[in-house]
Formats: structure tokens, sequence, C-alpha cells
């Protein structure tokens, strides 16, 4: 196997995992249209695009020194011969000054290809988690409308009104099963009161015979409405990446990984002093984020309540129809 075969052989795996449905060949031939010699390139890679073929070249070479200015002139020489549409050239090594700048100035990208199976071209690269830790408040806009039991408890004692997220006093068979607002939240929104987005988020709770228990009487309920408020923040984390190839940009110096993998655990995900809080317009870090969503357990002491009112409808007191 001549020099340097091993790293093309690389290169290939890697842009074969990068673009599976791509057309790629290496050590290609093709005839130039000035000089009409025969160009050999390390890999060719055709793809489509809206019908019509794309023509990328990439040379990689696995030298001992960085690449130099006329390592990149030659290359933009067949570039331009093969009517390539884009040309990428790998070093390891690195490139010169020279060679960054009349490469950036061609439109041709400066890489290099990693293997961590492989100690020379590995690198030290750590994978992002990203967890979005959701946290909820509820309000509760809420009317009722006031029975005669009700209205002449309320002539011999003011009705003393209670409430309570948790509290199970909501009925739809006239008490043979008791709800909490949280029980009608979960009916409306599933069971794992998730919302896919930040803001506000209104639960319409009312259903057929609806009526809460107040100082032993049910009452008709007219509007129960549930306005859930929900904020997201993001922490993030890095661990190790164990195995991976990929190709990494110099210009960008972002990492492209066509395979990835790593082990660690993670429990109650929570974030504590291991997690790095940031701000949403931060979150574009990597092409390989793993991302993590935590929402917070339904329950009394996790949700905020919200300004609650009652309005009564009508207010308590009943006027009778005149008798005819």
């Amino acid at each position: 196997m001549k020099a340097g075969a091993v790293f093309e052989l690389l290169v290939e795996k890697i842009y074969k995992e990068l673009s599976p449905q791509a057309k790629i060949i290496r050590n290609d031939k093709i005839l130039g249209a000035d000089s009409k010699i025969l160009r050999e390139i390390d890999l060719s890679i055709r793809s489509d695009v809206s019908g019509h073929e794309v023509l990328i070249l990439v040379q990689a070479k696995d030298y001992k020194r960085k690449a130099d200015v006329n390592v990149v002139g030659e290359f933009i020489t067949v570039i331009k011969d093969v009517r390539a549409s884009k040309g990428i050239l790998i070093c390891n090594r690195g490139f010169t000054k020279g060679a960054i700048s009349l490469a950036k100035n061609q439109g041709v990208d400066l890489c290099s290809a990693h293997d961590a199976s492989i100690k020379k071209w590995n690198l030290e690269l750590k994978l992002p988690i990203l967890l979005r830790n959701f946290n909820k408040t509820i309000s509760v806009k809420f009317s009722i409308k006031a029975n005669d039991a009700l209205v002449q408890k309320n002539k011999n004692k003011s009705v003393q009104v209670s409430y309570s997220l948790s509290l199970k006093n909501f009925t739809t068979d006239d008490g043979i099963n008791m709800h909490s607002i949280f029980d009608l939240i979960k009916r409306k929104s599933g069971q794992n009161f998730a919302f896919a987005s930040e803001g506000g988020h209104t639960v319409d709770l009312m259903e057929m015979n609806l009526k809460v228990l107040i100082e032993g009487i049910f009452v008709p309920v007219n509007k129960l409405l549930a306005i859930v408020i929900q904020k997201c923040s993001y922490f993030i984390k890095y661990v190790d990446a164990e195995e991976y190839r990929g190709i990494k940009n110099y210009d960008t110096d972002k990492f492209n990984p066509s395979f990835i993998s790593f082990t660690t655990e993670i429990k109650n995900i929570l974030p504590d002093e291991t997690w790095q809080k940031i701000e949403t317009n931060k979150l574009a870090i990597t092409p390989v984020v793993l991302t993590i969503e935590s929402d917070s357990a339904l329950d009394q002491q996790t949700y905020k309540t919200g300004q609650v009112g009652f309005k009564v409808i009508p207010a308590l007191s009943v006027r009778k129809p005149p008798r005819v």
C-alpha cells in the first residue's frame, strides 16, 4: 500500500459515513477540460442537488509538515481544470499562512481528519450535553354559579371558599369520584403534564356536570381555566468522547463527526454544580449536541400559584319569581 493510503482510506470512510447517498470514488481519474489529461483525485464526491450534479474534490495529505502555498495552488489548478464545484484539502499537520490565505481567497476548505482509534490522528474531543430544565407557574381562572343551597348557607354565615391545586374538591359525578385541579390538568394535557414550547398555555378544564365542593355543598362550575406559564433554563456539561471519526475545519475550528459514541451515567437530571448555566442565544455549540429535557414533578411543592379570582354568578342572593 502506497504511502498515505491509510490516511486516504480513513478520509474515504468518513465521507461515506457523512454522505451515504453520494457517489464517492477513491483514486478517481477525471479528464481536465483545459489540460485534456486525466487528473488523479484522492477522493471525488458526486451528489445530486435539484437535478444538478455537484462535484467535490478531496485531497488527503498525510504530511509530516504543514502544507504550503504550492500544495494549495496545485490543488486549485486541478479544481478549475475538472470544473469541480468545491475543493477540500486535508492535512493533519496544518497549513502555512500563505496556504491559508490562498485557500480562503479561492474558496478551498482546509481541514484535518481524525479517528480516536489511531493515536496520531486523534484529538481531545468532548461531547456537549445540553439540559433543558422546564419550570411552570400555574394560575387559575374560576367562576361558579351559586345554587339555592349555597345561597341559604351564605345567609346564615359568610361562605369561605378554600383553594388548593392539590385539593380534591371537583367532581363530574356528584361526589362519587373527586378530583383536584392537578388531576383535571393532567387529564386534559397528558399524564406527563408536558408542553412543547415556552410561554403561556391555557388549558380549559371544563367538563360536563363539573361541580366544586364548597363547605359541603356541590356547586356548579361556570368556568375553570388553568393558565400555565412555562419557562426553560439551559445548562451544559461536557463528557469525553470515547470513539469518533470526523473532519475538523481549520477556519471555523468545528468538528463534524461521522461517528461518535460515549459512555456516561447521568442520574437525577437536575442542574447542580456540574452543570453550567447558559443563555438561550448560546446554544449553537457544535453540530453534535446531546439534548436532555427535565420537567418539574407534578406536586404541590413544585408549582407556584398565581392570583386566583372567584366570580360568583349570580351574587349570593336569589330572586324567586312571583307567584302566578
